[in-house]
């Protein structure tokens, strides 16, 4: 959560609270005026504020637009909710100084834009005496350019295009989840947990073999986190998946020697291996059931070009 900074605030304090999403709260003073910001991953009112009509975030839809940024004035004071990227932000304070509130507002709007909503949660978080777990940081790119490695990702077989005898596609490459087993067997009860995009909020921690399970795992609407290789855990999901996230979307040229081999139909698993040229652009052509996600494909890259595909089976 981001500070004021135009004001010395006083009587600070950091709060989480236990919803779905986790919603970070700050409370603090400037003025003899006391002010509430709160923070989330969601759409739905966070603002705690009810008028005799409505909520805060309700309000704010009638007067503006449904998910739109806005200001009002209640019977006690002044309200506002915003946005930056999937976090929604609400500040309220029980004033009738109407330029005071603005400007207290812009001002945490500014701190908020120069900071990741991720960053600012974890600063409550840490002030709470909590911490918070994200997957550990992989960067695929160099100079802009996607680096020789292997990746799953989505194509986007709409955009294949031949420019110049070259053929070229559009493609979102993605990493698996992996965590830091230091990082994961110091959890604690009332830490949060980054899994699938998502900010899971520990209640509770239990082991069995290889996995560990946090609030109660998958079946309880917790996660689970299997034992990998390298030091490191991985999110595991229901039938062996595990999360990913989206690095970025490039175009990247396809290799004229470019191997496809596809396994996803599991009743003819050998049927569709080391297809090249036309062939290959043939099956890339089919409308199946099976798609090219990140789940089922893979992409091998070398010197910004695809030199290989691969589709498995999944369930």
């Amino acid at each position: 959560m981001r500070k004021p900074t135009a004001c010395q605030p006083e009587d600070e304090k950091f709060f989480t609270i236990d919803a779905y999403p986790v919603i970070g709260e700050y409370t603090f003073t400037a003025d003899g005026t006391e002010y509430i910001l709160r923070a989330a991953r969601t759409r739905h009112d966070i603002s705690g504020v009810y008028t005799s009509d409505s909520t805060l975030g309700a309000l704010i839809d009638m007067m503006y637009a449904p998910g739109e940024d806005g200001m009002l004035q209640t019977d006690e004071g002044f309200g506002a909710r915003w946005f930056a990227g999937d976090f929604q932000y609400s500040l309220y304070a029980g004033t009738k100084d109407g330029a005071a509130f603005e400007a207290m507002l812009d001002d945490i709007k500014k701190q908020v834009n120069e900071a990741s909503e991720t960053d600012s949660y974890e600063l409550a978080l840490k002030e709470a005496g909590h911490k918070m777990v994200k997957p550990l940081p992989e960067n695929v790119f160099a100079d802009g350019q996607l680096i020789d490695s292997t990746l799953p990702a989505e194509l986007d077989l709409i955009s294949i295009d031949e420019i110049e005898g070259t053929h070229t596609i559009m493609v979102c490459v993605y990493t698996e989840d992996l965590y830091d087993a230091v990082d994961i067997n110091a959890l604690e009860e009332g830490d949060v947990i980054i899994y699938n995009g998502d900010m899971i909020k520990v209640s509770s921690i239990s082991t069995e073999d290889s996995f560990i399970y946090i609030n109660g795992g998958l079946e309880n609407g917790g996660c689970c986190l299997a034992s990998n290789e390298g030091g490191t855990y991985i999110a595991a999901e229901f039938d062996d998946y595990c999360t990913y996230t989206c690095q970025g979307t490039v175009g990247l040229s396809i290799s004229d020697d470019c191997v496809f081999n596809d396994a996803a139909d599991i009743s003819e698993p050998e049927k569709y291996m080391g297809l090249k040229g036309d062939a290959l652009y043939e099956r890339l052509s089919v409308d199946d059931v099976y798609g090219f996600s990140q789940y089922n494909t893979k992409i091998h890259v070398e010197n910004g070009s695809i030199v290989e595909i691969e589709r498995r089976f999944t369930p």
